[in-house]
């Protein structure tokens, strides 16, 4: 049995010859030529003013948060945990709380200064106290 369009397909152990299939593409791959105009049927596009505004309708985006804000919403929270805590060691703060807020070291440790700074925390080799 010989395809019309001179194809097969096989079905992982037996060849079959491949019939022609209805294009919808514009794009005859069988003779490597382009059919004239859409061959899809195409809908008849209705559009009331009402539906194109309900597509259409956004809300404004909630502006994207500073690196002040962020560093402040992350000092408070860090402020709580380690009020919590009362006296804790860098590599567990690190561990548990860091990775639950995905931070890297260096950034959990400049968090830890700026509450050093404002007397929250005192520090001394790898441990950190809450001071309050």
């Amino acid at each position: 049995m010989r395809s019309p369009v001179g194809r097969a397909w096989c079905d992982g152990m037996r060849w079959f010859p491949m019939p022609e299939l209805e294009n919808y593409s514009g794009y005859n791959r069988d003779t490597r030529s382009h059919i004239g105009g859409d061959v899809a049927p195409q809908a008849p596009v209705q559009a009331t003013k009402e539906t194109l505004e309900r597509l259409y309708k956004t809300e404004a985006p909630e502006p994207p948060k500073d690196v002040r804000e962020i560093t402040n919403e992350l000092i408070e929270k860090l402020s709580r945990y380690l009020q919590s805590k009362g006296k804790i060691d860098f590599r567990t703060l690190s561990k548990n709380w860091g990775r639950n807020h995905n931070l890297q070291d260096e950034r959990l440790k400049d968090l830890v200064t700026q509450l050093e700074q404002q007397g929250s925390v005192m520090t001394w080799g790898d441990g950190i106290l809450w001071k309050g």
